[in-house]
């Protein structure tokens, strides 16, 4: 998993889903690609992945990418990408996805989102200007995969609602990841 175009690893909401699912008994991987070239952050995540995947130590069979804003988009386009019959990429899990600029809803990015063959996570705000609620909603019925969504009141592209705890709305993101990929792993989407 990875992070947006601005920030690291240790993005809060990544380094509480790290200790979460490490918790839980999975194996979790979080890196730094401070660069906001797409082409360039897919490549990285790719090298992460086949560093899982080729890890001896690990045994990796499959696993479940993905990350915030930037990071979820880019999680998305390398799971479009991977071999259909034989997928190491089992799920995508895309926090404060950016459908389209801020306020600008006329080149919406989904190209990656209409051609994901594993089952998806989103979790955004109803506030984010990143992310209009309706235009995201259309776009996921278009999606041919499984499909979660989890969309927090009055939040915005940070997730953050000023009227609760931040920690109570990180809890529940981190419980729906968690629950969501122990489901993928299971198969019981």
């Amino acid at each position: 998993m990875t992070h947006g175009a601005g920030g690291d690893m240790n993005t809060e909401p990544l380094a509480k889903l790290a200790k979460d699912l490490s918790a839980s008994g999975l194996l979790s991987l979080r890196f730094t690609c401070r660069t906001p070239n797409f082409s360039y952050r897919v490549r990285c995540f790719a090298a992460a992945v086949k560093y899982i995947k080729d890890h001896e130590k690990y045994n990796v069979k499959g696993c479940v990418i993905g990350g915030r804003s930037m990071g979820g988009r880019v999680a998305a386009e390398l799971a479009t990408l991977q071999p259909t019959d034989s997928p190491f990429i089992l799920g995508v899990f895309c926090y404060s996805y950016p459908l389209h600029r801020p306020k600008q809803y006329k080149e919406l990015r989904v190209s990656h989102l209409i051609h994901l063959n594993v089952p998806v996570l989103f979790i955004s705000g109803t506030k984010d200007d990143m992310c209009k609620m309706d235009l995201m909603e259309e776009v996921i019925d278009k999606i041919g995969s499984d499909v979660k969504v989890h969309w927090i009141h009055d939040a915005g592209h940070s997730l953050k609602v000023k009227s609760n705890s931040d920690d109570d709305i990180l809890s529940k993101i981190c419980l729906w990841t968690v629950e969501w990929t122990q489901s993928v792993f299971t198969a019981e989407r």
